[in-house]
């Protein structure tokens, strides 16, 4: 994925319209201040990746499944692993904030008929911070259509 991409999503994920509204507006400018919205994860030895699939299943329902690798889902205290980096995924449609998932797997309902993009991206409590890999955000997008 190109850096730019990554920026566009990220920016999505953190509930901007984009990055001219980011660049528009000086307390929420992302590339003066990334630290405000972004946070790397601790080196490891171990791979850090998020992957999602989303799964149209009618009636205006999509089903969303996540694979994490060397990430852990646990609620907004976490639960003290050390072997893991811990947070929950925020889930977008279409720009907006849709829910917080804090186990692999979610079904959106009450969809419109048509496309319909799905961005997820992983963040830590209690900031709410996107967390970056060797500074890609954990951010991943695919789009549906409903029928």
């Amino acid at each position: 994925m190109r850096r730019r991409e990554s920026l566009r999503l990220a920016f999505l994920a953190a509930g901007f319209a984009g990055l001219g509204v980011a660049m528009r507006a000086p307390s929420m400018d992302v590339l003066a201040a990334p630290e405000r919205y972004f946070e790397e994860a601790p080196p490891s030895a171990a791979p850090r990746t998020l992957a999602m699939q989303a799964t149209p299943l009618g009636g205006g329902k999509v089903r969303v499944q996540l694979a994490l690798t060397g990430l852990a889902l646990a609620g907004i205290c976490g639960t003290g692993r050390a072997d893991t980096l811990e947070g929950h995924v925020h889930l977008f449609v279409d720009g907006l904030k849709r829910m917080s998932m804090y186990s692999p797997g979610a079904t959106l309902e009450d969809l419109p008929p048509g496309p319909h993009e799905i961005i997820v991206s992983f963040s830590r409590p209690p900031t709410h911070r996107v967390v970056t890999v060797e500074g890609v955000p954990l951010t991943r997008s695919t789009v549906v259509t409903v029928r």
